[in-house]
């Protein structure tokens, strides 16, 4: 069956202000991050099949229902949503992890709940360790992300460290969990995997988009998982 698709104007230039506004500060460790934590900001979208939860929360999607719309239980309350209708959520899916979830819903159908927002993830005291291999897990959110590093600073969420910059080179790198090539020039690829707390891991998939003097500009996706 086709999902059930009402777009009216407003709906869509609310939705459009979400993912601008979202963006704009994505994955950005801003000034009010306090010690120790790092925050994501970003939009995204997700889909939750009928009879499960949006993973890591509270959210489930029973089904369709005639005239009333999408059934949903939010925390073990029933509650009744149109298209375009919001369905927020905050809590904490792992310890140390607060998630606050922004959505509107996108469609729904006799399968399936289309829910589309914003995502801000506050994780507190970051420890990051690297990993051989990253867990699976149903709770993940990728986040467009982007770090201004100077020399003499470590990549946030890594244990990466800008030790400087080489003006035929690019720009020199250690930390890595294996030895490799050290140097990065603009465009090439900076890749980490590790843990950022118990029951927290990342993967970053990074590409160096400027070198100045003294810092560089990284920018790319954090896959950001989580293991409860």
């Amino acid at each position: 069956m086709n999902p059930k698709r009402f777009f009216p104007p407003t709906f869509l230039l609310s939705l459009a202000l979400i993912f601008l506004t979202a963006a704009g500060c994505s994955g950005f460790l801003g000034a009010k991050t306090p010690e120790g934590h790092i925050i994501y900001n970003a939009p995204t979208k997700k889909t939750v099949p009928i009879g499960e939860f949006l993973p890591g929360t509270g959210i489930q999607y029973v089904g369709p229902v005639a005239e009333k719309g999408a059934e949903l239980m939010l925390n073990g309350e029933l509650a009744y949503k149109k298209v375009a209708d919001s369905v927020d959520w905050q809590g904490s899916p792992v310890a140390g992890v607060d998630l606050e979830l922004a959505q509107r819903i996108l469609w729904y159908n006799d399968e399936s709940l289309g829910l589309g927002g914003s995502v801000r993830i506050d994780i507190a005291d970051v420890n990051p360790q690297p990993l051989g291999s990253l867990p699976d897990t149903p709770i993940h959110f990728a986040i467009p992300t982007s770090y201004q590093v100077k020399v003499g600073e470590t990549i946030p969420g890594t244990l990466l460290r800008i030790d400087g910059i080489d003006k035929e080179k690019g720009v020199e790198l250690s930390g890595f969990a294996e030895t490799q090539y050290r140097y990065r020039k603009v465009a090439d690829s900076v890749q980490w995997q590790g843990s950022l707390r118990p029951g927290v891991a990342v993967s970053l998939e990074l590409r160096v988009a400027w070198i100045r003097d003294n810092k560089v500009q990284l920018a790319g996706i954090a896959n950001v998982l989580m293991m409860p």
